[in-house]
């Protein structure tokens, strides 16, 4: 239990350590506490297939009990094996008699959406808020649930969603404020955005809620750098990096502080920052090795080493192929003068555009950086409808008109018969 504590706090070196006093302590536990026992301590290691052994070999000690399926459901989510998961959370729904508690209902929601089965998470999600209704104020499944909302195309829906958390705690007005944030960025309203993150880091400070205040930092550094701003980047960048100096934070989290401190080009401070993740991660997760691949395929990148570069990006995509590692992937073709492969990549963002399920990162110029992809490879026909449907995207509410991104976009589809 320890080591799972360990790990949930994102402390991985104190994980390890209680995972390896746990191990040590197995003689003379009866067979279901001995598989629990290893269980937390590979979890807590991020170690997933032996975790999930230990899930299977519980449900076979009891194959009508419904907990051990839930749990092996969580590793499995864990372990990106999705649509694993989703069977094994039907295997918990089948065997728990009257009604459903509320964290399966959540879980499966969860899993459902990552097989793209939206419509279905957000009926799962609204089937726990009617059993539950303070549930809807939970910071991450609240996040998550107006995330699916918005890739049904509900965004007022998602916007009462997060404004339901504004009346809460401080820490928990703060979060709202962060899904608030990216929820203007999806529209275009990048300086709309910024104002609620400086409130939002306002807050979480004032709560002395860090990890708050780090991810509200985080999204301000990005919406700053698709502003033009890269001093006010920098700055929110750098209080990260204090904050990385005083307690573990969430590996994902130093990862894209690591990506964008390289594009912004102060590589000696991404490639510090990198040097503190690569010494706090211990987990062994392909997951775990992805955000240090990804981080370090960045700075590769920073300092002209591409080949290098790009293909540790790669890898960090087959491991891994989140939101985060395609952009990487899309970035990494683009600077080893591969513009078609860029293209592709940038494509298949756009095509998937919506909230970070996270809420840790703001990827919303696809289309445009497409079109630009396109435009280094010579094909101006294609660049151009890329560009078109870029513009388009905010063209039906009121967004910042003169962010770099839609200028460019537009100065291009001003030449005649060009892409740019």
């Amino acid at each position: 239990m320890l080591a799972y504590l360990a790990w949930f706090d994102y402390d991985q070196r104190a994980a390890e350590r209680h995972a390896t006093a746990a191990l040590r302590a197995l003689d003379g536990l009866q067979p279901a506490e001995r598989l629990k026992t290893m269980l937390d301590a590979a979890n807590a290691r991020e170690d997933w297939p032996t975790a999930i052994d230990c899930a299977w070999a519980l449900i076979e000690l009891d194959p009508t009990e419904a907990n051990p399926w839930h749990i092996l459901g969580q590793l499995l989510y864990f372990n990106r094996r999705f649509s694993a998961a989703v069977d094994a959370y039907d295997s918990a729904r089948t065997r728990t008699p009257g009604s459903l508690p509320v964290t399966l209902l959540v879980n499966r929601a969860t899993v459902v959406a990552r097989v793209g089965r939206i419509q279905e998470a957000v009926e799962n999600y609204e089937a726990a808020f009617a059993a539950d209704p303070a549930l809807l104020r939970h910071p991450y499944v609240n996040h998550e649930y107006g995330a699916a909302l918005v890739r049904l195309g509900h965004v007022a829906d998602a916007r009462v969603a997060y404004g339901a958390r504004l009346a809460g705690s401080p820490a928990d007005r703060a979060g709202a404020l962060r899904s608030l944030a990216l929820l203007e960025a999806h529209g275009g309203r990048f300086t709309r955005a910024n104002e609620l993150l400086g409130d939002a880091v306002t807050g979480s400070t004032a709560a002395s809620d860090t990890l708050g205040a780090t991810i509200a930092h985080l999204l301000r550094a990005e919406v700053s750098m698709t502003r033009g701003d890269s001093a006010r980047a920098l700055a929110d960048l750098a209080t990260i990096e204090r904050y990385a100096e005083a307690k573990p934070l969430p590996y994902e989290v130093v990862t894209h502080a690591v990506k964008l401190l390289a594009r912004a080009e102060a590589t000696p401070r991404a490639a510090t920052l990198l040097d503190r993740l690569e010494s706090q991660t211990t987990a062994i997760s392909g997951t775990a090795r992805a955000r240090l691949l990804l981080a370090r395929g960045e700075v590769l990148l920073a300092r002209g080493r591409v080949r290098e570069g790009r293909a540790a990006v790669e890898q960090a995509l087959a491991l891994d192929p989140t939101t985060e590692a395609k952009e990487s992937a899309a970035f990494a073709a683009s600077a080893a003068n591969d513009p078609g492969q860029a293209a592709s990549r940038y494509d298949s963002l756009a095509a998937g555009r919506g909230i970070d399920w996270d809420g840790h990162v703001v990827i919303e110029l696809g289309k445009y950086l497409a079109g630009r992809a396109w435009d280094r490879a010579g094909y101006p026909d294609r660049a151009r409808p890329r560009y078109q449907a870029f513009v388009a995207d905010w063209s039906a509410a009121p967004s910042d008109s003169n962010l770099p991104a839609v200028m460019d976009a537009r100065r291009r589809l001003a030449k005649p018969g060009r892409g740019g």
